[in-house]
């Protein structure tokens, strides 16, 4: 999709079952791919999240944004037993528009996690559901606010990687001064932190609401950084 453009079409990949002898091995076609609907019930939207749950399967399309300025998230909720034919499980959910979060299948619920909602603003919220229908708020989790982030679950826990927000940067030197096992200040690791506030808004720029690009001063300040001997 381009940066000003959202989509309610979905694809599914295919695979194929190869015999040899007395071994059937089933595996991915490389690239090849086939469109399981060009228009999916839901609306048009972009930035959103799509879990996958069991006992039955169903894949899940949980809130989004549409293209278009001011943002306008969703909190609509949708499921599909085959990735063609979507069904509505709730038109509003308890939680507000959200775009830019996760939402993860972890101890027999959907997780939504962060990402920035209706404001907008970036949230730490996390949201539970068993049925995709009703959703609970969890207590306040321990990371600050953020978007564009990964939630995965390893090792029966769930996981929160990264992201973008305003205190991201913060909270990590945080960690990274609290963890370190260092007896005084000189024990401390060295590092180079570049504050650079003046970068223009990345999720604007995804979602086609600013012509400023990004990228040239992530690069530039990159350079900078590697100058300064950072690896």
């Amino acid at each position: 999709l381009s940066s000003s453009s959202a989509a309610s079409d979905v694809y599914k990949r295919q695979s194929t079952t190869t015999t040899t002898g007395t071994t059937t091995t089933t595996g991915p076609i490389a690239l090849s791919w086939v469109e399981a609907t060009s228009e999916a019930g839901f609306s048009a939207r972009m930035l959103t999240a799509s879990p996958t749950t069991s006992g039955p399967d169903r894949l899940w399309v949980v809130a989004g944004v549409p293209a278009g300025s001011p943002p306008a998230p969703y909190n609509d909720v949708w499921y599909s037993l085959n990735g063609a034919d979507w069904i509505q499980a709730t038109a509003s959910a308890e939680f507000t528009g959200h775009y830019a979060h996760t939402c993860v299948y972890f101890n027999n619920e959907l997780r939504l996690i962060s990402g920035i909602k209706t404001g907008p603003a970036y949230t730490n919220e996390v949201w539970s559901s068993s049925d995709g229908i009703h959703w609970d708020q969890d207590p306040d989790p321990a990371f600050v606010a953020r978007a564009a982030h990964t939630s995965v679950v390893f090792d029966n826990k769930l996981w929160v990687i990264g992201g973008l927000g305003p205190m991201a940067t913060a909270f990590f030197l945080e960690r990274v001064i609290r963890m370190t096992d260092a007896a005084c200040d000189q024990e401390h690791l060295e590092m180079i932190i570049y504050n650079a506030p003046s970068i223009p808004d990345r999720t604007r720029y995804i979602l086609g609401l600013s012509k400023d690009n990004p990228v040239p001063p992530m690069i530039r300040i990159g350079r900078i950084l590697v100058e300064q001997g950072v690896a």
